[in-house]
């Protein structure tokens, strides 16, 4: 049987420890498929009072995690940074949601060894409750062709008035990106399984469930407790929104 794994919440500023192995995890599946680390996986997140993650953690050993950056921190979203000066109307979209909350989910990752687990979408599931939490309503993210059936399965669509129809050549020539966006509030595009059960981590953010991944099933022990940190303020939101509308 597999051994339990915690998918634990975090705040940056909070847990540089934290940061510093989620980066190293990160970095290192990305190589392993070819990729150079891109904007989503650089240190200067760590010391961004808006970005927030879930660490999952098996056995003593971090084998997975995902991040969310909230719009109205010191940083552009990765995706402003990211695909922004391939199409400047990321931009306009972003400022679009940010005064209802806006954010962006980035840095998914798992580790070899848990590979088939599921570990990805058990993350990604629980950053979109995650960033409910913070009074995130709209999620951004950057999907591959890989993780593009999941992410829909999620609730995520394909913002396709930017790059080409939604598609952008990014992070490198040899691979598609899409912009894709949620409603974190309603989850209303979501399926209705997926649904449920982030409906059930809203109401319980710390509980037990068991699910079931291609390699069978895993005990999961959610720890998503979000109440215990400061909310970045209106006037600091007005601020940034206000330094990030032009490019």
């Amino acid at each position: 049987m597999n051994a339990p794994i915690t998918i634990r919440a975090f705040r940056a500023v909070e847990e540089p420890e934290t940061c510093e192995q989620f980066f190293e995890g990160h970095v290192n599946v990305l190589r392993s498929y070819g990729v150079n680390p891109i904007s989503s996986a650089k240190r200067e997140w760590f010391i961004n009072p808006a970005v927030y993650g879930l660490i999952a953690e098996q056995q003593g050993k971090f084998v997975g995690g995902v991040k969310v950056h909230k719009v109205g921190g010191s940083q552009w979203l990765p995706v402003e940074e990211g695909v922004g000066y391939l199409d400047e109307k990321i931009f306009d979209t972003v400022i679009k949601y940010a005064p209802k909350g806006a954010g962006e989910a980035c840095g998914l990752w798992n580790a070899q060894e848990v590979a088939g687990m599921g570990v990805s979408y058990i993350l990604s599931r629980a950053i979109i409750v995650l960033s409910y939490h913070l009074n995130i309503k709209r999620l951004f993210a950057l999907s591959s062709d890989h993780t593009i059936n999941m992410f829909r399965e999620l609730g995520f669509q394909v913002i396709r008035s930017v790059g080409q129809h939604g598609d952008f050549i990014y992070p490198s020539p040899d691979y598609i990106s899409r912009v894709i966006i949620v409603n974190a509030e309603t989850l209303s595009t979501a399926t209705p399984y997926n649904r449920d059960i982030m409906f059930s981590l809203r109401e319980t953010p710390n509980q037990i469930r068991k699910e079931t991944g291609p390699k069978g099933e895993i005990e999961i022990h959610y720890q998503l407790h979000p109440s215990k940190w400061d909310e970045i303020s209106h006037r600091q939101l007005q601020l940034a929104t206000a330094d990030k509308k032009h490019v």
